[in-house]
Order: C-alpha cells, then structure tokens, then sequence
C-alpha cells in the first residue's frame, strides 16, 4: 500500500472509524480519548512523533519507558508525541480491506504524517510486528525505500542492543536511556525541517549525537556466526576489535531525570493496570544470565523524597487502586522498607495497594509483607531460578533453598493465597541433579503451602528456557537444543504433581526462535521479512504462534538456525560487539570464567569495592553516591511505625456500621466511550471517584472497591444518554458537587448531567428497569453494502422499511438465538419489542425509534436483534446502524418515570423522607426458555 485514503477528511476518516470499530473485537484498544492523553493543535508544532508500540494496546499501555518518552516529547513546545499500537489481526483484515491507514490514537493521523515513527523493541518475536505496522501504514518497510516524504523510523529499547537482524528496516536506532538523548535529537530534527534538509543531511546530523547508531555507516563480513571483517565509513577494517563502536546514551542522574507525573490512564483493562514509578534503574545485583542487568549498568537510584514526591502525584492525577514500585529488584532499594510504609498510611484512605513486581527472594523481609498486606495482597512473585547452590553460583544469584522456603511460608503465613514463583533451565552445566532438585524444591514449597496456609493456597510455577542474550557474561554459551529442552519439562511435568501447584512453561519453540533473533546477524534481515510475508504475526502470543511458517522462512533464505545457537569462541568479534554497551569486554570475560568455576562475583554497592565493569567512569565518585543515598535512606527506616501498627491492627476486624449517603446519578457514555466494555466503564467510574477526591465508602474484604453499582449494561459500540449509577458517599454531599468532581476525571466521552439523594433503600437499578428507548440511525448506503447492492433502490424508499416494521409487529412470536458466556438461550424477540417506528429518512440516513422492555429477571432483548429480524443481516450491524439509549424507564403507580425521577420521587416537598412506597415495574410474561 501506498496511498490510503489520502483524500479523506478528517471528519470523513472519524465517521468510517466509528463504524468499522463496532464490528471488531475490543475496539477500545483504538479509540483513544483516554484520561491524561496528550492532544496538541498539530498546525502549532514543528515535529510530530507517533511513539509505535509493536504489540497490542494492553501490552504496550504496560510499558513504562513509552511513557516516559511520552512526557519527554510532549513537555517540549516545538514536538508532540502520539501513540499507535499493533491492531490484532481482526482490525488490521478492516484496515486493509477499507484502505484505512494506521492511525495514532490522539489525533487519529496516518502514521506516514508524522515526520519520526519510532519503535519501542522490547522483544525479539516482535520483529515482524513491526513490519506488520509500517506496511499498514503505507511505509515502505525498508529504510532504501523511503524518500524525504516519508518519516524517519527509529528503533529504541533493549533489543537496539543487537540491532543487526533489523537494520535493513531502520533509518537509525537509539541506544541505551532515552531521556536526555531523544530531546537532543528532537531539537535536530526540527532544525532539519526549518532547514529543509534532506534526509541524507539529517541523517548526517543525528548520527553525531551520543547514543545514535546508523546501520548503513557499518559493513559487515561474516564467517560463520562472527565477523570478519568491518567496513567503517569506507575504512576497512581486518581486526574487527579496531573498528570504532557506537557508545550508548546514559542517564547518570535519575533524581533529575524527567518521569510522567500524569500518567494516561487505560480505558480497557491491560497486563499492569496500576500506577508504576521507577524507583532504581539497573540492578547492583550482577546475574549473569540478565542481559538488562548489564546494559542498564550502573544501578541508579531516586531518593526517597522524590519517589513519594511521583506517587502523590501518580495516584493523584490517575484514581489507580495500586502503585507498583518499579526496578529489577525492588526489594534492593535502599529506603523501600520506609517507602512502602509510608505509601501505605499515605493512601489508605483511597484503599490504594503497593506492589513490587520484581523481588529477589533474600529481600523478601517481614516488614515488607506487613506493609504490601496492609490494603491488598497484591501478587508475589519470587525468582530462584536454580535450586542449587552450585548452579547458583554459576549464574551468579546466590539464595540458599532455605531463604526460598522461609519467603513462602512468610507470605502464606501473612494471608497470601497465592505466589508465582520463576525458574529456568538449560543453563550452562545444569545436570539432571539440577532438574530433580528445581522438583524437589517446588515440593517443599507445595507442603508450605499447606501447612502455613489457611487453605485454598496455590503456587505458580514458571519455567522458562535459558536464552545467551548478547552483552552478558554468558553470551558465548550455547543455547540447549529443543529436544532436551522437552525432555527437561516432560520430566518436571511427571516429577511435580501437587494438587497445589500450578505448572507454566514457555513454549520451547518461541524460546528456540528468540535464541536465533538476539544473537542474529544482518543476514537474519530477509528471514525475518521472508517470515512476515508467510503471515508470522503476533508471535509473541501463543495461540498465533506458527513455528513451521518460520522453519520455511530460513529454508527459503538459506540459513541455518542451528549455527546462531551453538556454542561461540571468546577469542572471536560477535556481531553485536560494535555496540558498547557500558561494560567492558574483559569483565564480561572474567565473569565468563567466574561460572566456569562456579566463583560467585559480590555487588560493589554492597561490598563497596569496585568490580572494575567499566559502567561507571568514575567508580570513587560512584560508589561515594551510592553510599550517601544509602546513608539518606537510614535516616527515614528509623521513623515511627505506630501508625503503621495501627493500620495492622485494625485491617481485617470488623468496624461498627456507618451511616452512607447514597446518590444516584445519571451521564452519557458518547464518542470514544461508546466502545467501551461495561466492566471497564465501572473500572474508569471508580478511577474517577478516587481521584476526584469524593468521600466515596469502600466495599469491605480482600479488594476494596468504591461502592458503585450501575444497571442494565450497554452494549459495546452503542451510545447513551442514559446511563445510571448509584454512588454511596461517607458524608452529606451535594449533587452538584458530585457532578462537577466526577466530570473532572472521566475519560473522554463520559459526561454526569444529574444526580439527586436517595433518602430511600430502593430496588438495585437493573432491577428497576422495565422500558428502554432507543434511537437508532441508518445509513442506507452501508446497509445496502451488508445486505447487498441490489436492495439499494428500495432502502430510499420509506414504505419499504414501513412495511418491515409492520411485518414484525403483527407477528405473535419471533424466536431467535442468544449466546451468554455459559449457554446459548432462546428467547421470543417479539415479546421485548414494545414499540418500533420510522421517523423519517434524509439525506441516505433513515431514523427509526423502538422501545424494548425487560422481564422480570433483568434480561431485554438487544436493538441489533431487532435490526437483524428487520434486514435479515446477521452481520455488520453496528456497521451500518448508529445506537443510541435514550431513555431507561421504571412502572411506577401506573406510569412510566424515568430512574431519576423515582429517586427524586422519594423526597416529600418539605424535603424530608416520603411516606414508604412501593416501587413497582412492570413485569412481562418470561419469554427465556433453553433450546
């Protein structure tokens, strides 16, 4: 694809938008018009960057870093930065097929608008994802192909640190912390557009920042799995280790460096649905198997003072139920005891729980249980890895199986129902003793759970394989082949068989092909395109997974997989050692023999002697730092901890019953909030209510949530402008408080008209409901493009859909199908219909207005099955039909009122509680019966 669409205007582009997404599965993933969400008058800016996340919305929400590039981006007056995610595939078949270009999220513009596409590589079964997202969005996939028209396509993250299997897609990658570096290059770019540069010359710019790699500076010879030869700006080089290497960008001051204090808040629930602040970055740990610990050397970390300064700030501007304190290992940072502690009494009253998501099992301390279990046992994850010592003190990461089993008991002790634990295999010089081990541990750990648990306690056991990423002390390693990688996991699988214990492995296949991509060369660059157009995409997710179409891929380039995984020579230049990254190669040697001797290596902050890994230039000054945060920190471990106590004491006792205020309140669900599930409009309501600051009351146990209860859902896809809710509130509170709080924090689309007391217990509201309106607008031209060309004269025709209508209405009994999530029903669509009409057709659209009842079991029939009956189309129907609610009715003394209107009913004119009434509705015969 080339063009797509071009003509299109906006508005045009937003009415075909509206409609395609009715008839695809999660459309919030594309909607956007989030809480927080960035949009800038683009005509006002100089640069348009659209920050491209190769895998879908939930995942890519997750990730923390294109957040921060988020700020960094849009904090700038002259760049805007916008977001895009990979469509799953239902999506991506509609975008093709109606020639719809991928969009951004904020502004919803064609990603081959924007001057800087940059991608976020994460993973390596990612890769064909984003050639998935350049082709939809018309970009010529390789960076050759590009003229000055098209923007740059930059690459960023961990994978950046091999980036030679994707050179051929990339104009240039950024390596290392983006911070600072992606401001400077920024301000180039713009100065290139004012310029009128061309994009040889920009290119020419950029590459002379710190932490700017250009491919196309570097030629490569290969023999075998390392190089031979390089060629540097024409210079040859015949000693690969002469040849100049490009130096990763640093941020050596994360206390100053900038991080999101309005975080954009999800609409649809995602993998970490939770405020997350970076506490450390780097981990002074040293494993040698973690390529992230060693790239992200030094470890670096905020003081306390800032860490609570960005959870405020988090919580405040988001309405999260959990803050999640993140670092590879949380438990390490040098104030958390006192940090959590103090998150915990500070949130309290907005139930807001903390999490660690990355905890080594040594720092698993007893106050950090007593403060994470305060609010919410939030998950527990542990990572032994090994389950000996020996194999421990090759990897590096030393925790006797003891301090395992201590963690876990700690955790069930103190409540935890469930905890995950990860383990690896095929590591360097495991054994079978190894394997039996890891089995007999998870054993140990299975009767902990049982006799330090109240019951019901499980354990998750992952297991993944071992994988020689580039850059670690084991990159020279040999990655175990895929049959002993499934003999090892048959025999855990016939070894752990307690009832108690969840069994997760990676899928071997996925962990052979990332084994392949990571220490991959440039020849891998036609594998991978050769793949994609076999259809691998969304590799990374199971289910879409196809091994053999990748198994054809090197078939038909002429690679052999199997050399990229076998065992490499030390004395050899790899195809990633161009790329520096921080350490240096003769520690990554020293340690190479440290696990050949199974020699543990201690930390520097710990030991406070350097281990010379060339990270930090000056290790004095470093570990001076280091030491005075440390010493900081003690100063706020020795705080007072009664208040804590307290909160101890009182979790989990019952409290005398107070008095609640409940409110209910009406608001349109419009726009982008139309394409929200139910569930996540609930999730979005309780958000609001906890920022906003309302004196909400909490629903008591494990999760406390605000107590919320709404009615009759709505339908994905479809508008309102009647929708209810019933808010309880801990002290008196005026409705137009109410209303202009909530209003301040929903997302786009969600907006509260009216709210009025309950001075009476009343029915829940799905149990009020009787009638809905609904309105409902067609557009002929699609209709007849569901329903096929040749009904295109008749649509215009008003008796013709007269004579529909009619058609329905004298039929006594229309059965049709239902599916609920359990069973498929049938019911008698003919009995909910309690109106249907034509209002009208103009202009290509034809208005209809019907009203649906609901029986005495808060079941209604749908508007879509009606329009189905009407048009005998099963398919499309949000497609061509635009659905909005209208009105929601309740029976009351002879008359239909609307729900606000019974609460407003309740109140006698002196304003005091009424006489007790009865609350009627009226009820249909049941017309549900099974198949």
């Amino acid at each position: 694809m080339t063009t797509l669409m071009a003509e299109a205007s906006s508005v045009q582009l937003d009415e075909v938008l509206n409609a395609v997404l009715g008839t695809v599965e999660k459309p919030g993933r594309y909607c956007g018009g989030e809480r927080n969400a960035v949009k800038k008058d683009l005509s006002k800016v100089a640069l348009k960057v659209a920050l491209a996340f190769p895998d879908t919305y939930e995942i890519g929400m997750s990730h923390l870093g294109l957040k921060i590039l988020y700020e960094v981006l849009n904090s700038r007056e002259q760049s805007v930065a916008e977001r895009v995610f990979l469509p799953w595939k239902d999506f991506a078949s509609v975008l093709r097929r109606r020639r719809i270009p991928l969009f951004s999220l904020e502004s919803k513009l064609p990603l081959s608008e924007f001057d800087v596409v940059g991608f976020s590589l994460q993973h390596e079964l990612c890769y064909t994802n984003v050639l998935e997202m350049l082709d939809l969005s018309g970009i010529p996939i390789r960076a050759c192909d590009r003229g000055d028209n098209m923007p740059f396509v930059i690459g960023g993250g961990p994978c950046t640190f091999n980036p030679e299997p994707m050179w051929e897609f990339f104009d240039f990658f950024v390596l290392g912390d983006g911070e600072e570096v992606v401001g400077e290059l920024a301000a180039v770019l713009e100065d290139q557009k004012a310029k009128g540069w061309d994009r040889k010359e920009a290119i020419s710019r950029v590459r002379e920042l710190k932490g700017v790699y250009v491919p196309t500076d570097y030629e490569f010879e290969y023999s075998g799995g390392y190089v031979s030869k390089v060629i540097h700006e024409s210079e040859v080089y015949d000693d690969p280790f002469a040849a100049p290497r490009v130096e990763r960008a640093l941020v050596e001051d994360l206390e100053s460096a900038p991080f999101p204090e309005r975080l954009v808040v999800p609409n649809i629930s995602i993998v970490h649905d939770r405020a997350t602040v970076e506490i450390m970055r780097g981990c002074p740990r040293g494993c040698r198997f973690c390529q992230a610990g060693y790239i992200c050397r030094p470890s670096r970390e905020r003081s306390f003072a800032k860490v609570v300064g960005l959870a405020d700030s988090a919580i405040t501007n988001t309405g999260f139920d959990e803050l999640s304190f993140l670092s590879l290992s949380s438990g390490d940072y040098s104030a958390i005891e006192p940090l959590i502690r103090r998150c915990v009494l500070g949130f309290a009253g907005g139930k807001v729980a903390v999490s660690l998501p990355s905890l080594r099992v040594e720092t698993m301390t007893q106050p950090i249980v007593d403060g994470i279990k305060r609010i919410k046992k939030t998950g527990f994850t542990l990572a032994p890895e090994a389950a000996t010592d020996r194999l421990r003190r090759v990897i590096n990461k030393p925790a006797a199986n003891e301090t395992v089993l201590e963690s876990a008991g700690r955790a069930f002790a103190a409540g935890w129902k469930r905890i995950k634990l990860y383990f690896m295999i095929g590591l360097p010089t495991e054994t079978e003793e190894d394997i039996e081990a890891m089995a007999k541990l998870v054993r140990q750990l299975s009767s902990v759970a049982r006799r330090e648990g109240r019951g019901g306690c499980r354990i998750a056991v992952s297991i993944s394989t071992f994988i020689p990423k580039p850059h670690t002390a084991l990159q020279w390693a040999p990655q175990a082949p895929l049959e002993d990688i499934i003999s090892k996991l048959s025999r855990l699988r016939r070894s752990i068989s307690c009832r108690n214990v969840e069994l997760k492995w990676h899928n071997a296949d996925m962990s052979l092909l990332e084994g392949v991509l990571c220490r991959g060369d440039r020849r891998l660059s036609a594998v991978i395109e050769r793949a994609w157009r076999n259809g691998c995409v969304l590799d990374n997710w199971t289910e879409q997974f196809d091994f053999s179409k990748w198994m054809a891929a090197f078939e038909e380039c002429n690679v052999v997989y199997q050399d990229y995984l076998a065992p490499r020579d030390a004395r050899r230049f790899l195809p990633w050692e161009h790329i520096a990254s921080g350490v240096s190669r003769a520690f990554l040697l020293r340690e190479k023999d440290a696990a050949s001797a199974e020699k543990l290596t201690p930390d520097c902050v710990s030991s406070g002697q350097c281990q010379s890994c060339g990270a930090c230039g000056e290790p004095a000054s470093y570990l001076e730092a280091m030491m005075a945060m440390r010493k900081a920190a003690d100063q706020h471990k020795g705080a007072s901890t009664a208040g804590a106590a307290r909160v101890s004491e009182s979790s989990g006792r019952a409290t005398p019953r107070q008095i609640v205020f409940p409110l209910r309140c009406k608001y349109e669900r419009l726009g982008p909030a139309r394409f929200i599930s139910h569930l996540d409009i609930l999730t979005a309501l309780g958000r609001a209510a906890r920022q906003s600051g309302l004196p909400v009351e909490y629903s008591k146990g494990f999760n406390p949530q605000p107590r919320i209860s709404a009615g009759l859902p709505l339908p994905v896809g479809q508008s309102s402008l009647a929708e209810y809710i019933d808010i309880r509130v801990s002290r008196p509170l005026a409705p137009s408080k109410l209303i202009e709080s909530m209003n301040s924090c929903v997302m786009q689309g969600v907006r509260f008209i009216a709210a009025s007391h309950l001075f009476k217990k009343s029915l829940s509201l799905s149990a009020l409901v009787s009638e809905v309106d609904y309105s409902v607008l067609i557009d002929l031209e699609r209709l007849s493009e569901v329903a096929g060309a040749e009904n295109l004269p008749w649509l215009n025709d008003e008796g013709f859909h007269a004579d529909k209508i009619e058609q329905i209405l004298a039929q006594k009994s229309i059965v049709v199908s239902k599916a609920t999530p359990k069973r498929r029903v049938e019911l008698d669509l003919r009995a909910f219909i309690g109106a249907l009409s034509l209002t009208g057709i103009e202009s290509g659209k034809a208005l209809l207005r019907m009203t649906l009842s609901v029986d005495q079991d808060g079941r209604t029939a749908r508007p879509s099955m009606v329009l189905s009956e009407l048009y005998g189309t099963k398919e499309g129907i949000l497609y061509f039909a635009d659905i909005t609610r209208l009105e929601q009715y309740c029976w009351r003394r002879g008359a239909r009122r609307s729900l606000l209107e019974l609460a407003k009913g309740a109140v006698s004119p002196t304003g005091g509680v009424g006489a007790p009434t009865t609350v009627m509705r009226k009820r249909p015969n049941k017309v549900w019966k099974e198949p």
